[in-house]
């Protein structure tokens, strides 16, 4: 199990090495599935993960300023990156703040919550595709469309996408329980914005989106 302090440190190392290309990231039109490659050495997607199940993950409370942390070292290297890194927690955190639910659906819960974070173990990302024009945050009126990739749990998404500042590969979080919107505000907050547009990007999905 890697400890938090190791993986601040691995993503210094990874910001580092972004800014010696900042000029060349500048100019990017698409994600390169290389960097969340090295995210994912680095320990990243731990964020989403209760230390009880391998993660590093605590509380909203106590974890929500070492996160913030993992996405500003970042965002110094390569500030689109890490806004889209920045999904994945905000997406995870509905499962993450509510451990406990009522008593009927207990068990359930935790069998779902036990699934998602063993995805993120075997290394999924985890985002968000509901900012379409006219959809008001409602998953039920998505217009866009999933085509299976080339293998499988791959698909290519097409549709309309709208963000609240420069077009990026992503969307604001809709419906989050509780204290975890203080988690998404906070989140926002950490990192600077994209210059980088892009269209039809491609996720793969399982349990989600990665």
């Amino acid at each position: 199990m890697m400890e938090a302090r190791t993986i601040l440190e691995n993503m210094r190392a990874v910001s580092a090495r972004f800014a010696t290309e900042r000029s060349e990231r500048q100019q990017r039109r698409a994600l390169d599935a290389a960097d969340f490659a090295q995210l994912r050495k680095a320990g990243f997607p731990l964020v989403g993960v209760p230390v009880d199940q391998g993660g590093i993950w605590q509380s909203v409370q106590q974890s929500t300023r070492p996160l913030c942390e993992l996405l500003r070292t970042l965002a110094h290297g390569d500030s689109s990156v890490a806004l889209v890194c920045a999904m994945h927690p905000t997406v995870l955190v509905f499962w993450l703040a509510n451990a406990q639910v009522p008593a009927p659906f207990q068990a359930a819960w935790e069998v779902q919550r036990r699934c998602i974070f063993q995805t993120v173990c075997e290394g999924a990302w985890w985002g968000t595709i509901n900012s379409e024009p006219g959809s008001g945050g409602d998953l039920a009126k998505t217009q866009a469309i999933a085509r299976p990739g080339p293998t499988d749990g791959i698909y290519q998404l097409t549709g309309q996408k709208t963000f609240g500042g420069d077009p990026e590969p992503c969307a604001a979080v809709c419906g989050l329980p509780g204290d975890a919107r203080g988690l998404a505000r906070t989140c926002a907050a950490a990192y600077g914005r994209g210059r980088r547009p892009q269209s039809d990007p491609v996720y793969r999905c399982y349990c989600g989106h990665r």
